[in-house]
């Protein structure tokens, strides 16, 4: 991996801790909204079933880190 990017599977274990993970999807849900697209087309463009985006989205489960990887580079959000 370049030294200027972070492959998140280098990076942390396969779960996230839940501080980092809540920060994850509310960067997600944001990004989301900002960009005015719907869950639908996020779900077809990642490939990423709509029940899990919708129930990770709403805090009802988790997803594996490969899934938020995905969502992180399709939104185009810049880890720090």
């Amino acid at each position: 991996t370049p030294l200027n990017t972070l492959s998140l599977h280098d990076a942390l274990p396969i779960c996230f801790p839940v501080t980092i993970n809540n920060m994850l999807k509310e960067a997600i849900y944001k990004k989301i909204e900002e960009l005015g697209i719907k869950r639908t087309t996020v779900s077809n463009d990642t490939g990423i079933p709509l029940c899990d985006l919708s129930s990770y989205l709403n805090g009802k489960r988790s997803l594996a880190v490969y899934k938020i990887e995905r969502l992180i580079q399709y939104l185009g959000i810049k880890l720090i």
